[in-house]
């Protein structure tokens, strides 16, 4: 290893652009709602791409660690943009799985660079991690020619009184392409009068607003996303991978650079993992997902916990060995000299794998998915900063106590992050609603109204279109006084047939001035 990074260790630089991410997270929510959705992303993309030469020209430790905190301010953006707009795009009934998509290509990525950092390991003195930092900048540079071609968010649109555009936006992604489906009718409608409702409160686009109590009930949201973030952090889910050479236990394993090696099983664990989300997150609902994976999680770090104890496994310090790839200053002193104690061993090392599958199949995916669903539109922004932040808050955090944690408390770590398991699911059963298959505006229902929450198959009316027709059927009133009102009541897609009103709509807005919301 050479001199840029003989100073500073994995978790040293983790820390880095944990609390990095922090800032760029609340930069982001701060400019999302002024500048939009895609300007954000490309600013950051465009930020790491020009911090990168900072960190693959390095030539000490100081040039090493300021491009990587520069690049942690883009990440912290990132992870609250991405999963915000395809939030806003998406169908209510393929939003989960879609940003299940961009979770997993998210820990496909990071499995990748593992694997590419332990081939590239064998590369002469500094390429061996020059090379590796130079390859994220062409999923990079591939993304921001993508934003040529993405359209901007149809409900950040409507926020900015932009119909037209918001209309030719929903038209393109949903129903045939024209304005005159009656999806992107319903869809646009129930956007601009959730948007109209925000409107008329005085403090409609403030942070304190985020505090506010019924009829919103924006405090309790803001503290279950908060509540979501720093479960799944305090689960240990993120730290037990940084920390995967470390403290799973060496088994002798015929390989060239262990610590590099265990890392790239975990990561490509936790991503094999989120892959079966994209199969079964939109056909189960968020709250039994997050329940069970917190029982379950809780189940492995309890076992964990145990067969570290009873092995009597110690953690301790030692120098940093500049020649190796040694990227830690502490070690796992595990003892295998009896057939038992290799049995507890492996039986440590099968049960941590699993929990970072079950880490990775649900609270891995829904931390991203679940928070972009609780919030209203001129609060989503700014109350997804605050969770995300506080995450990487968290990550920052739980990366430098943890050494210490296993070097005084040892197996007992493993039991903290079981209780806080534990609690985690309990909250969840007490305090989660459901969002599985609602739409955005259908969620603000349910913070501001009475129902049963807990049930994946309530339906709650999109808009007050919807309503109305709702009220008519249960009624037994079989006549329709309006196009919107029959298209909610049919359940049909109604493609085939014309709706002058719609067209009237459209055209209205195309030639006149828009009215403030």
């Amino acid at each position: 290893m050479d001199v840029v990074h003989s100073g500073a260790t994995a978790p040293q630089l983790e820390g880095i652009t944990s609390l990095c991410a922090l800032g760029g997270s609340l930069l982001a929510g701060a400019f999302a709602d002024r500048i939009g959705r895609k300007t954000v992303l490309a600013i950051s993309a465009i930020l790491f791409i020009i911090t990168s030469p900072l960190q693959i020209a390095a030539e000490n430790t100081q040039m090493f660690q300021a491009g990587r905190a520069i690049s942690g301010l883009a990440t912290g953006a990132f992870t609250v943009i991405i999963p915000l707009f395809i939030a806003e795009i998406a169908p209510k009934d393929l939003r989960g799985r879609l940003i299940a998509i961009e979770q997993f290509a998210l820990t496909l990525g990071i499995a990748s660079a593992d694997w590419i950092t332990y081939a590239a390991n064998e590369l002469p003195s500094s390429s061996s991690w020059r090379l590796p930092n130079a390859l994220v900048l062409i999923p990079c540079t591939v993304f921001v020619l993508s934003l040529f071609v993405i359209p901007e968010s149809p409900r950040y649109l409507v926020s900015k009184r932009e119909d037209v555009n918001a209309l030719e936006v929903l038209a393109t992604i949903r129903g045939d392409g024209t304005i005159n489906h009656p999806h992107v009718i319903m869809e646009y409608h129930a956007m601009r009068q959730a948007i109209r409702y925000e409107n008329s409160f005085p403090n409609h686009n403030s942070y304190a607003r985020l505090f506010s109590g019924p009829p919103e009930n924006n405090f309790r949201r803001l503290m279950l996303g908060v509540t979501t973030q720093s479960a799944f952090q305090w689960t240990g889910a993120n730290v037990i991978i940084t920390f995967a050479a470390q403290i799973f236990p060496n088994l002798d394993l015929n390989v060239d650079n262990r610590p590099i090696f265990y890392g790239a099983i975990s990561s490509t664990a936790y991503c094999l993992s989120s892959f079966l989300a994209l199969i079964f997150i939109d056909k189960f609902g968020r709250r039994p997902t997050m329940f069970t994976g917190a029982l379950l999680g809780f189940s492995c770090l309890l076992i964990m916990g145990v067969i570290s104890l009873i092995s009597n496994w110690m953690y301790a310090q030692k120098p940093l060995d500049l020649g190796s790839n040694s990227y830690s200053d502490y070690e796992s002193i595990v003892t295998r000299n009896t057939p038992q104690e290799y049995r507890n061993a492996i039986a440590f090392l099968v049960v941590g794998y699993l929990f970072i599958a079950i880490m990775g199949y649900s609270w891995g995916v829904l931390t991203w998915v679940y928070p972009t669903e609780l919030y209203s539109q001129s609060m989503r922004a700014m109350a997804l900063s605050i969770s995300t932040g506080l995450g990487w808050m968290f990550i920052f955090v739980l990366v430098k106590i943890t050494p210490i944690m296993l070097m005084n408390i040892r197996g007992g770590t493993y039991l903290v992050f079981a209780m806080s398991s534990l609690i985690t699911a309990i909250i969840v059963y007490r305090f989660f609603p459901e969002t599985k298959g609602k739409s955005l505006e259908e969620v603000d229902l349910i913070f501001q109204c009475n129902i049963n929450y807990f049930d994946v198959n309530t339906r709650h009316p999109q808009s007050a279109a919807d309503a109305l027709a709702e009220m008519e059927k249960l009624r037994g009133n079989e006549t329709i006084l309006h196009p919107f009102r029959d298209m909610a009541a049919s359940g049909g897609d109604g493609a085939n047939f014309d709706y002058p009103v719609v067209e009237d709509l459209y055209t209205y807005h195309r030639r006149q001035t828009l009215p403030a919301l």
